[in-house]
């Protein structure tokens, strides 16, 4: 009888097709198979069928395509997939292949949305996931991407790792709701370069390397994009290993050629917690910081570079009771209705810089610094000695 329905328990069992089967495949007198887990029986979220396939398009990559006994078979996932059926698992030891296999899939097939299941996955080599129009949700904190490998960067949203320069960025990424952990040796847990009004939501940074060159996000020539509940967190982490800064804002690189600042961001109630150095703004212009804080952090708070300009802070709390909640060494910067628990430094280059309503212990405006605004404020808010240190120039 024709249009019947092989099942096997798992995706061996499929792999493991006898001659017989496989002829009845060929023949039509089975349409297809349905498979009702990947390594055992009830795995995967919903049995799935693939159907015998004679095109000669895509190879195996363990997920929608496979290919047994000379025949291939197929399944075309729409609108979305989850991870678990290209085989990646909280049970693996490392989920590299997979992951790389899935992250191609959802390349070639821009429409479809990633969903990675809950748990910790854990893969050794450092994976890149950056392409127009890229989607990938987890199940919030309940997600985490361990890395266990040796190398830089343990989690890469890089646009460009190609020789093209003509094609700069990747457009219109939405990336949400899992954790991104590396481990003593990465310098960059997560590294985001050239993309472009995307969206990332509930994202957060896992362990990194505990020195100068440790960052938790390195963020390098990326415009335009949100950022909403993203950081670096001990509330959704519990960290053993934590890099030296939770966020930086920088230029990237191609190449050999340097790309400009990164502009034109906004961060809605993003936290960078802990870190010794809470967010550094070396090469960013035009960023906008909406509530949220950089706190608990062991020397600076906030560090804004002399090749930065234009960047706005409203409604952020700065909360580092023993260290130096902001250093401002850019040109044009505002601060409106924040407030910052021990001491705003505008240092010897800040040029232009404001500081409008709210609160703070102390304003220290350096020598060299020049037009610097400072309007009603409130400050020696929480403790006696506060003060209003004045050295620039008008």
């Amino acid at each position: 009888m024709a249009n019947q329905i092989l099942i096997k328990n798992t995706m061996a069992d499929m792999r493991a097709l006898s001659a017989a089967e496989i002829t009845a495949l060929k023949n039509g007198t089975y349409e297809g198979v349905k498979l009702l887990g990947y390594y055992k029986k009830g795995d995967t979220p919903a049995p799935i069928i693939y159907y015998y396939s004679a095109t000669e398009q895509g190879g195996d990559d363990g997920g929608s395509v496979i290919v047994v006994g000379g025949i291939k078979l197929q399944i075309i996932f729409k609108e979305k997939v989850n991870a678990l059926y290209f085989g990646i698992s909280t049970t693996l030891s490392d989920n590299f292949d997979q992951l790389s296999a899935f992250f191609n899939y959802l390349k070639i097939n821009g429409s479809v949305m990633g969903i990675m299941p809950a748990g910790t996955i854990l893969y050794s080599q450092t994976i890149n996931f950056a392409f127009d129009g890229g989607r990938l949700v987890g199940q919030g904190v309940k997600t985490i991407l361990q890395f266990t490998g040796v190398a830089d960067n343990a989690f890469e949203f890089n646009a460009f790792t190609g020789g093209d320069v003509a094609d700069q960025h990747a457009r219109g990424m939405i990336i949400s709701n899992f954790i991104i952990s590396g481990n003593e040796n990465t310098k960059n847990t997560i590294f985001v370069q050239g993309i472009s009004r995307g969206q990332f939501e509930n994202v957060w940074c896992g362990n990194g390397k505990p020195a100068s060159d440790g960052f938790g996000w390195l963020i390098a020539s990326s415009h335009l994009n949100e950022f909403t509940r993203c950081g670096f967190t001990d509330n959704h982490f519990k960290h053993t290993s934590k890099p030296m800064w939770g966020m930086v804002l920088s230029v990237g690189h191609r190449n050999g050629e340097t790309y400009g600042n990164s502009t034109n961001n906004t961060f809605r109630n993003c936290y960078f917690e802990g870190t010794s150095y809470g967010l550094n703004i070396a090469n960013g212009d035009q960023n906008y910081f909406i509530g949220g804080s950089p706190e608990a952090n062991s020397i600076y708070g906030l560090v804004i570079g002399i090749n930065s300009k234009f960047n706005t802070f409203i409604g952020v709390g700065f909360e580092n009771k023993n260290a130096i909640d902001i250093v401002d060494n850019g040109k044009m910067t505002s601060f409106i209705g924040c407030y910052a628990y021990s001491e705003v430094r505008f240092g010897s280059t800040c040029l232009g810089s404001k500081f409008e309503g709210g609160y703070a212990q102390k304003i220290d405006v350096q020598a060299g610094a020049r037009n610097v605004v400072l309007s009603r404020i409130n400050y020696s808010h929480w403790k006696e000695g506060g003060e209003i240190v004045d050295n620039g120039t008008k």
